[in-house]
């Protein structure tokens, strides 16, 4: 299945080619085009597999808290920075650096549209790792979709915290004054 899904991107590729080549080319090549190379990439697909995740245990953990909030916040508040505070000693450094940029892929498969990992410069071994998502729902979503293969990714990095857990803070942008209910003086 995964080498089909592979030849079919592959055609997809070759003809989109073809018609940027040509104005009247189109997105299909012609059969006789599709046949050669099915017949030429076949035997040299055989044995190369696409990594598909199948070691990897994709179950949602649940094992995030739920954020801590002093007030109710509309879903389609925008936009949520996360952030996680680290404490790491100066001779894992490069070991934490190193297994922290595995949880960029993680955050940003699972919605975060921008990560970045922040030395505090008034803090020897304060690392702050941030995160951008679009909305707090999609904050939300984030805490649904988080695998026992992220815990173990996430586990590998917190090895270097010092003591206890990172801390974890949220911040939401602020309404912005069209959006946020008018207060009525009493007259």
């Amino acid at each position: 299945m995964c080498r089909l899904v592979y030849l079919l991107s592959a055609f997809s590729t070759i003809a989109f080619a073809q018609s940027t080549e040509s104005a009247q080319a189109t997105l299909n090549p012609p059969n006789s085009q599709l046949k050669e190379i099915v017949v030429t990439a076949a035997p040299l697909l055989h044995r190369w597999k696409l990594q598909g995740g199948a070691l990897l245990d994709l179950a949602p953990s649940m094992h995030w808290p739920e954020p801590v909030v002093t007030a109710e916040v509309d879903d389609d508040r925008r936009p949520v920075l996360v952030t996680l505070e680290y404490h790491i000693a100066a001779k894992d450094t490069d070991a934490f650096l190193q297994a922290v940029r595995h949880i960029a892929a993680e955050r940003r498969r699972d919605g975060a549209y921008h990560w970045g990992i922040f030395e505090d410069t008034s803090v020897a071994g304060r690392w702050l790792e941030t995160f951008l998502v679009d909305s707090w729902i999609e904050h939300q979503r984030q805490h649904w979709r988080v695998t026992n293969a992220d815990r173990l990714v996430e586990t590998e990095v917190q090895r270097f915290q010092s003591s206890g857990a990172p801390k974890v803070t949220h911040y939401i942008a602020p309404e912005t004054d069209a959006a946020r209910p008018s207060k009525v003086s009493p007259s």
